[in-house]
């Protein structure tokens, strides 16, 4: 029966994941070019009603499986389009993972362990970015966690129940993989043949990889793969070889990083966390044998994701998102062994990250204050970031307040040893970021989204068709509510690998794509309005065609121009 320290626990949890991941998650427009990408082609599905097929501007939108579009979509179906019902699914993908770790450490240890590590995740600014996005790793790593943790507990079970648990593992990569392809098998797969054969279990590598279990996977993914291979014959080409292995060997996609990337992002992913793990990992890797063998999954889990990723010429830190669970679990253990012993090295490993964070965020105080009172300091931070320089001094109470509260507590925890105020003073200071840090962050939001120009855009074509020279500002047609037609030589306005693949090789361009010795012909034959807009790679090709129409052109928002041909202009 739950205690009222239990229960006390399990608030704070849910209260802290509630307001990490759902704090104005509506209050900010969508991010190019990702979320505004994923919102497009998802309000596209919403519209056709499509399962399968992803578009993205009327072109097909292969890059992806329709999975993660289509559970957006769906929301939008029962939302509305808007930014709040675009990114609710990551945030409840999010919730959900956060459910798995509580889950799970409540099955093995106790509520507060279990608050500690959902804590955790849920205050890791790397966790919380990608749950506030319109974007797919959070997704698979709901279903990358639930697949690994369904198989370790299958070999804790005897008979029947084992065999179900597999079965759930299996139907979660399925899923994984129709989130973001091969690599929602590849790593899973990795990763536990690494365990068992550590642990010297071939006989649970050999249930794991049993055929049922393959058959489950084979049941969720063919039915998509075929499909869509079907309807387009080169996405077998495309998915497998150039979307896949060529993405992970070669540097194609211009996304290759230092071999000290990953650890970077794993530091600053989980800051101010990572403050604190460093020592005790260490010292569990040196103790590797000695640990409980969830523990040692946790390790062999980030070790070889960050290989693998490490490996790979295409490298983003959204990769990193599926170590959040190992990293949550190992973090839990580690404060809860310095509860459990004041005087354990773990202890001490704490004590020192406290001191640590409380002289970090006294000298990150001490920086505002004097940012805000100094006008030199001031016009230097606003040449760096005009934007949040603005909002830094508008609020500096709220911003110092937040850094020498979280200061308070961390020199609390270091001078009295304790483990439960230093766990306060670590997660206040990302949960406060979320909360006192959402205005700064909103106008950066804004200054990389297509909203406001869309708002331009919509006023001045009136109704007219709009034509995108040379540029596609990637959520424009999500906050217009219509596809745009688009003057491209080779698709990659459009951003998308595989409209450029397939244009390459001859296929049929969509409507929505047309070459530039095409503009002037589409302008004569319009059957209404037409709105030009481009930036500066296209304006003398927009500014020669509104010429002739004795069309003015004018600046529509920063950065763009536009020009309006009525239906009763004509050429001369």
């Amino acid at each position: 029966m739950a205690t009222r320290a239990d229960k006390f626990w399990l608030l704070a949890a849910v209260a802290v994941a509630t307001v990490a991941l759902l704090w104005q998650l509506g209050g900010y427009p969508l991010v190019q070019p990702d979320e505004g990408r994923n919102a497009e082609v998802a309000r596209e599905m919403e519209r056709s009603g499509s399962w399968l097929i992803p578009t993205l501007n009327d072109a097909p939108y292969l890059d992806k499986p329709a999975f993660y579009f289509k559970v957006v979509a769906l929301s939008m179906s029962s939302f509305g389009e808007s930014e709040w019902a675009a990114r609710l699914p990551s945030a409840l993908f999010g919730l959900g993972t956060l459910g798995l770790v509580y889950g799970f450490c409540r099955r093995q240890y106790t509520a507060e362990r279990a608050a500690m590590a959902a804590i955790m995740a849920s205050t890791s600014p790397l966790f919380v970015m990608y749950s506030r996005l319109v974007i797919f790793d959070v997704a698979l790593t709901f279903f990358l966690s639930a697949a690994l943790l369904a198989a370790y507990c299958a070999e804790m079970l005897p008979g029947v129940r084992r065999k179900r648990w597999h079965a759930a593992g299996a139907f979660a990569v399925g899923v994984a993989t129709l989130v973001k392809g091969p690599v929602g098998f590849v790593v899973p797969g990795l990763i536990l043949s690494a365990f068992f054969l550590s642990e010297g279990r071939p006989d649970a590598l050999r249930r794991l990889f049993a055929p049922r279990n393959l058959l489950v996977v084979a049941a969720v993914v063919l039915p998509w793969f075929l499909g869509v291979s079907y309807l387009f014959p080169d996405f077998p080409s495309y998915g497998v070889v150039h979307e896949s292995i060529l993405r992970f060997t070669t540097d194609e996609f211009h996304r290759d990083q230092p071999f000290y990337f990953y650890p970077a992002v794993l530091l600053g992913g989980f800051f101010p966390w990572s403050l604190f793990l460093a020592d005790p990992l260490l010292r569990a890797w040196r103790a590797y044998r000695q640990l409980e063998s969830i523990e040692r999954l946790s390790l062999l889990w980030i070790a070889v994701v960050l290989i693998f990723f490490s490996l790979s010429h295409s490298k983003r830190p959204g990769y990193l998102l599926i170590v959040a669970v190992p990293v949550a679990l190992l973090s839990s253990r580690c404060f809860e062994a310095a509860l459990r012993n004041p005087r354990a090295a773990v202890a001490k490993a704490l004590a020192r990250a406290s001191l640590s964070l409380g002289v970090f965020s006294l000298g990150a105080a001490a920086a505002l204050a004097l940012v805000v009172s100094l006008p030199q300091l001031s016009k230097a931070a606003a040449q760096l970031d005009a934007t949040v320089a603005e909002e830094l001094t508008l609020h500096p109470v709220l911003f110092v307040g937040a850094f020498l509260l979280a200061a308070g507590l961390a020199l609390r925890g270091w001078r009295t040893g304790s483990a439960r105020v230093a766990f306060a003073a670590f997660a206040l200071l990302p949960l406060a970021g979320v909360v006192i840090g959402f205005g700064p962050m909103a106008r950066v939001a804004e200054r990389r989204s297509a909203r406001s120009l869309a708002t331009a855009v919509d006023s001045l074509a009136q109704g007219a068709d709009i034509v995108c020279v040379r540029c596609f500002p990637i959520s424009l047609p999500f906050y217009l509510g219509r596809t745009i037609t688009v003057v491209t030589e080779t698709g990659s306005e459009l951003s998308s690998n595989y409209v450029k693949f397939a244009l390459e090789r001859g296929e049929r361009w969509p409507r929505s794509l047309i070459r530039g010795s095409e503009l002037e012909s589409r302008v004569a034959e319009r059957s209404a309005p037409v709105f030009l807009l481009a930036d500066e790679s296209g304006q003398p090709e927009l500014e020669a065609v509104a010429q002739k129409y004795g069309a003015p052109v004018g600046p529509v928002a920063p950065g763009y121009v536009g020009a309006r041909i009525p239906m009763a202009a004509a050429a001369p």
